[in-house]
């Protein structure tokens, strides 16, 4: 989990789990840093996120999950545990349409928004 002190931004580096337990994990790709649980970085974040701001953060996941199965279930980990906190739907007055300005971080307050980057294996 990277993350910066001057935005509300972390990236995710986000890992194939093995196919006894079929869970995605979160590791920094190919050193020597701990694999720690997809579910359990979600859980921890939808604990701390809005402890110290209110502002909306941008979770940005390198996505190297190529099972649809795996995928499927982080997806589902970030709408329960996220809750309403997440954005999963454009809001009302802001269509993502050409030439529509998109929402100001004040209207994003206490939301969660979900960035995914295919990653290189």
């Amino acid at each position: 989990l990277h993350s910066c002190p001057t935005r509300r931004a972390s990236d995710l580096d986000c890992w194939k789990g093995r196919p006894q337990d079929e869970e995605a994990f979160i590791t920094h790709g190919f050193t020597m840093t701990t694999e720690i649980p997809f579910k359990e970085v979600i859980e921890a974040i939808a604990e701390s996120a809005f402890k110290t701001s209110p502002y909306p953060l941008v979770l940005s996941f390198e996505n190297h999950v190529d099972s649809a199965k795996q995928q499927a279930k982080m997806a589902e980990y970030c709408r329960t545990i996220f809750g309403d906190a997440l954005l999963i739907e454009p809001l009302d007055k802001y269509p993502l349409q050409p030439g529509t300005a998109l929402p100001s971080p004040q209207e994003l307050l206490g939301k969660i928004l979900v960035k995914n980057k295919i990653g290189r294996a």
